[in-house]
């Protein structure tokens, strides 16, 4: 059986069956007391936002399945054993704020 990579199943997402809503229509007839009826989903653990199964990573990002594990996974290794996660988060943070500034300069 083949070995699959570490970010196989990397991908922001929902659960598709209920859109991380955690319930899902059920069968049941509607009544007064259960006019929309529902029924735990058992596909997820419950109400969620997108997420990355591995890394938990939230945010969906056109190009990507998941930002931070195909920004790991882009990494040779000893790049990766160089990495240092706070310093990298630091000035992540630091060209988001940049490229802010820059976008509302540009709207002005």
């Amino acid at each position: 059986m083949p070995k699959h990579p570490w970010n196989y199943h990397s991908h922001v997402t929902v659960c598709s069956e209920c859109d991380g809503a955690g319930v899902v229509h059920a069968n049941r007839r509607a009544t007064i007391n259960d006019p929309y009826p529902e029924t735990v989903c058992q596909s997820c653990d419950g109400p969620h936002e997108p997420e990355c199964p591995v890394c938990g990573y939230g945010l969906k990002v056109q190009g990507y399945d998941c930002l931070a594990c195909d920004t790991a996974a882009s990494l040779y290794e000893s790049e990766l054993i160089a990495f240092d996660a706070d310093s990298f988060a630091q000035a992540l943070g630091r060209a988001v704020i940049a490229a802010r500034a820059d976008m509302l300069r540009e709207a002005a």
